[in-house]
């Protein structure tokens, strides 16, 4: 059970990791490739919007690369999860599912905080 929900979990924060532009399902849960075919690209690049995401702004991006890679490097201990002794596999499952489940909850908060440092830094100019 407790693997099950770490693939589901490693999924989950793949797709959100690399928003629409990933293509995953359980059967390649550790190898998600990014679209580059073509109709997609130009496809994707002509839609018009009206936001902009985390994502895109240039002063969070390293807050943003330090979160995915903290749980990148999940990645390998969840691929050989079912060799690992029953009580490295509890301490690991607890730690992983909080960090993947969650993915999108800490990443939300740390742009809230990288928000607030930047208003009231400009604030106080």
């Amino acid at each position: 059970i407790m693997e099950t929900l770490l693939r589901k979990a490693w999924i989950s924060f793949r797709l959100r990791a690399g928003a629409r532009d990933m293509v995953c399902s359980p059967n390649t849960w550790n190898d998600a490739q990014v679209r580059t075919e073509k109709y997609f690209l130009e496809e994707t690049a002509q839609a018009p919007r009206s936001y902009a995401n985390y994502n895109e702004d240039p002063g969070f991006r390293p807050i943003l690369e330090k979160l995915q890679a903290e749980r990148y490097a999940l990645g390998p201990t969840i691929g050989g999860f079912a060799k690992l002794p029953s009580d490295e596999q509890r301490a690991f499952y607890e730690k992983a599912s909080k960090m993947l489940f969650n993915y999108e909850y800490d990443v939300q908060a740390a742009y809230a905080r990288y928000c607030e440092d930047e208003l009231f830094a400009a604030s106080s100019r």
